[in-house]
């Protein structure tokens, strides 16, 4: 059965894009504003017919709710495309598309995808192969640009000599990639050929199509079957729809929109199957449109589990709003001179580096978890209380214990590494020299106040609360970082305002939180686990390589 045949004109084409859109996407555009066709992600038939068959079969999973679905392959050798093509049939997919327009230097380096516009013969090849695959139980298609270097309707023609169901037609060449608009004349023209050529393949344009009714008015103007939305759906998860709602939806529908997203992701890749990165990236379409985003979309693209990105959302929503921070006591004029410093962890005064990595690669050990003790995977990890990181760095994997007790282990094992922990050079004597100047001294530390107290006397610091005018450590309850609760929290017991206040953290998140604070300056300190780039990236504005680099900093912003 042509399932082609059978959609209304012109139709409409979710398109396939490369770890976006899977069975969990398709999903939950099937119930925003579904399209006419669904295409899956581009699935290697050399991958498929060799060992590694089983790391690809995640990308032709699907639901009833998803039909019609096309699966699109891509690959070198015909007989793989023969064989796929057959069982593709046998899995219940409504067609098969052939993938010969991807860009990606990669794959044209290794002959496939928009390289076969320059390699016909192999292209001829691959078609027939698949027709046979198929048997005429399913449609064949191609998906294809405009040429490879410059536009080249020969192309075109060549495919349309090969009896295909539909052609779909992205107006750009190859080298053009993305970075042009797209050319629907030449679309059009593509049409032109067709009516010529083979009448009785479909044509469908692909290209900067911002949604259903910017697509009705292309349709119409070059006489195309069916236009195909890619990037579209990034602006508005309700591109299919002939009037689309997204632009009043509220702050509230749109976490609830990703929410349901990352709920369906996490029940359906129970196994980690998917990497969470491919997840993160999706906040970008719901996280928009509403005060404070900006901020928690960082904190969410850092992320290392659907636990944590849950916990974020909820933390966004239970925070307690801006405007609530009232510092009534506090009148005078505001001036440009700092008046507080936040120290957005102890790890910015103490180099408690050793002793953190140590103790989680011990633990692991311990527990036959040592492939996990790798330093770049637990550090990407930190910033959270030990359980939620211990929740982090064994997410999909088993382990003999219950996460309680492995952070009270934690605790125990830290105990025995405390002739680890230093204070960085200068520390007392910056932060003494701050208490002299009148500047109030504020500490925020993910840990328990048990903890920072033991590390300040391991390091031979004076006690913190004698350091300090206000502390906030886990033992408040407060909402944690990425939110800005805490920072305000010790602004307001010290009577100064966010702007004449200075954030200083060695992580991502205590960059934005402080960004969320709306505080007068921000300074990552790059002595800490986080890189110059994670920190610029979340938002600081000034780095400072060490205590000394951050006394010039705070001595030049108060001059």
């Amino acid at each position: 059965m042509n399932v082609l045949q059978q959609l209304p004109r012109p139709f409409f084409v979710l398109a396939p894009m490369d770890d976006v859109t899977d069975t969990v996407f398709r999903q939950i555009v099937a119930g925003t504003a579904a399209p006419d066709l669904y295409f899956t992600e581009f699935v290697n038939v050399d991958g498929l017919q060799s060992p590694g068959r089983d790391n690809l079969l995640k990308k032709l999973r699907f639901t009833d709710a998803e039909r019609p679905l096309i699966a699109q392959i891509w690959g070198k050798e015909p007989e793989n495309f023969r064989k796929t093509a057959a069982e593709l049939v046998e899995m219940g997919f409504a067609g098969i598309d052939l993938n010969m327009g991807c860009p990606d230097k990669t794959v044209v380096k290794n002959g496939t995808c928009s390289a076969l516009i320059n390699n016909r013969e192999l292209a001829s090849q691959i078609i027939q192969a698949t027709q046979e695959g198929a048997a005429g139980r399913v449609p064949v298609s191609v998906k294809t640009r405009i040429g490879f270097n410059q536009p080249d309707m020969s192309w075109i023609e060549f495919l349309l000599g090969h009896n295909l169901d539909m052609l779909t037609v992205h107006g750009r060449t190859r080298k053009e990639m993305s970075e042009v608009p797209a050319n629907w004349e030449l679309i059009g023209q593509a049409r032109e050929l067709r009516d010529r050529i083979a009448p009785n393949t479909l044509i469908v344009g692909n290209g900067d199509v911002e949604n259903r009714a910017h697509g009705l008015e292309l349709a119409e103007k070059y006489g195309l079957d069916g236009i195909m939305i890619g990037r579209g759906i990034f602006h508005d998860p309700f591109a299919f729809a002939l009037d689309s709602p997204w632009a009043e939806h509220t702050e509230q529908q749109r976490i609830d929109l990703y929410r349901k997203h990352v709920e369906l992701f996490a029940a359906t890749w129970q196994h980690g199957e998917r990497k969470i990165h491919t997840l993160n990236k999706f906040c970008k379409i719901y996280i928009n449109g509403f005060d404070g985003a900006s901020a928690l979309r960082s904190a969410l693209m850092l992320a290392g589990s659907t636990r944590e990105i849950l916990e974020l959302l909820d933390n966004h929503q239970k925070a307690r709003p801006l405007a609530s921070y009232q510092m009534d006591q506090y009148d005078e004029a505001m001036s440009d001179k700092i008046r507080a410093i936040v120290f957005d962890a102890d790890g910015t005064l103490l180099d408690t580096r050793a002793m953190i990595i140590e103790g989680y690669k011990t633990v692991l050990a311990r527990h036959g978890l040592g492939h996990l003790a790798n330093e770049h995977y637990i550090r990407q990890r930190l910033g959270k209380p030990v359980p939620e990181t211990y929740e982090q760095i064994l997410a999909g994997h088993r382990v003999d214990t219950s996460i309680e007790e492995l952070a009270a282990e934690h605790d125990e094992v830290q105990d025995t590494m405390l002739h680890l922990i230093k204070p960085y050079s200068h520390a007392e004597d910056f932060l003494r020299q701050c208490k002299d100047a009148g500047i109030k001294l504020c500490l925020f530390t993910s840990g328990k106040r048990m903890m920072i107290e033991r590390n300040f006397a391991a390091a031979h610091m004076p006690n913190p609360y004698d350091l300090f005018d206000a502390i906030v450590t886990a033992d408040d309850d407060i909402a944690r970082k990425p939110e800005p609760d805490a920072i305000l929290e010790l602004l307001r017991r010290v009577g100064v305002e966010p702007q004449n206040a200075v954030v200083v953290g060695d992580h991502g998140y205590d960059m934005i939180a402080a960004t969320r604070a709306k505080v007068g300056l921000k300074i990552g300190i790059v002595h800490g686990f986080g890189t110059p780039h994670e920190l610029l990236t979340a938002g600081a504005d000034l780095l400072a390589d060490d205590m000394p680099g951050l006394g010039r900093l705070i001595r030049f912003a108060t001059d």
